[in-house]
């Protein structure tokens, strides 16, 4: 086992399942019917989000490693069925803050986790583009 990538991994699931962006589905945001396509974007990012921690726990156990359990926000209600304009601020932002948790971080010491943390930073930056895309087109005067 290689410890030092499995606490390297391990804090990128902790990470990913704090993030706003892994609890969004569950806070039910309100999305308008003419931003319907918007809200097909956010539930592609969500399902992407959910892989990501799979595939963070698959890479843990595959090195022989322990996954640490998730913890979550305690009061997430303060998030639960708001319009998705409101939110896509929190959500930006909750996107950077992920993104330069894997842009931070040094090599693991394992060719397939390295690979695995590259190619989810590429996902997490091609997010955030989609998401402050979205944030302007939300916040435009029609």
């Amino acid at each position: 086992m290689s410890e030092q990538a499995v606490k390297i991994l391990n804090d990128f699931l902790a990470a990913e399942s704090a993030s706003l962006v892994s609890r969004l589905r569950e806070c039910d945001a309100y999305v308008a019917w003419t931003a319907a396509q918007d809200g097909l974007v956010i539930d592609r990012i969500t399902a992407d989000s959910a892989a990501h921690r799979h595939e963070l726990v698959e890479m843990i156990l595959k090195l022989r490693g322990q996954p640490r359990p998730a913890q979550f926000k305690t009061m997430p209600g303060s998030e639960h069925y708001l319009r998705l304009d409101f939110l896509m601020p929190q959500m930006v932002k909750s996107m950077k803050s992920l993104a330069a948790t894997y842009a931070s971080a040094g090599p693991t010491g394992n060719v397939e986790a390295d690979a695995l943390v590259a190619r989810i930073l590429a996902d997490h930056m091609r997010h955030l583009a989609e998401l402050e895309r979205l944030q302007g087109k939300l916040y435009q005067p029609s």
